[in-house]
C-alpha cells in the first residue's frame, strides 16, 4: 500500500482515511479524467486508486504529482 518513506503517523492516518470512504463518511476525488479515485490524508500526501477503490497507494504529494 505504501512506499516505505512514509511514517507510521501518516500510514494510520492513511488507514482511517479508507475506512472512512469505505463507510460513506468522506468522499474520494476524480482525477485523470474519471479514471483515478484520490483521498487527501495530509497536505503533503495522498491516496491514489487506479481501480476504483480495489487498492490504495499512499503517495507524497510530489510522487503523487508525477503519476497524475
Amino acid at each position: 500500500m505504501s512506499k516505505p518513506h512514509a511514517p507510521e503517523r501518516i500510514r494510520q492516518r492513511a488507514e482511517r482515511i479508507k475506512e472512512h470512504w469505505r463507510t460513506g463518511k468522506i468522499h474520494a476525488r476524480r482525477t485523470y479524467r474519471g479514471q483515478y479515485l484520490t483521498l487527501r490524508v495530509t497536505p503533503q500526501w495522498r491516496l491514489l486508486s487506479r481501480d476504483k477503490g480495489q487498492s490504495w497507494e499512499l503517495l507524497s504529494h510530489a510522487d503523487y504529482d508525477n503519476q497524475i
